[in-house]
């Protein structure tokens, strides 16, 4: 979600892209979250929903700029994430 996230935000802002004309990246996928992405599918499923109805308002339009220190106000341990997975660090 977040190339689509990025894409969207350097579109609003006015820059030109191309589109490629050869695979620029290959993903694979682990049925209903299984291996060691479990956690990531997760979160992804229900990223996908906060995205979607962010995008589909037209104020979205003036979401450009992103703060690269934003991550200093997270936790360290994520707690919507770390519910979905056997974490040993408990916070």
């Amino acid at each position: 979600m977040a190339n689509n996230d990025l894409a969207c935000r350097l579109m609003y802002a006015g820059y030109d892209y191309i589109m490629s004309p050869v695979v620029t990246q290959i993903c694979g996928y682990m049925e209903h979250g299984s291996g060691d992405h479990g956690a990531l599918h997760e979160a992804a499923m229900a990223d996908a929903v906060i995205f979607k109805e962010m995008y589909e308002r037209p104020e979205s339009a003036g979401r450009k700029i992103i703060n690269l220190m934003n991550w200093m106000n997270t936790p360290e341990i994520w707690a919507r994430r770390a519910k979905h997975v056997d974490n040993p660090i408990k916070g």
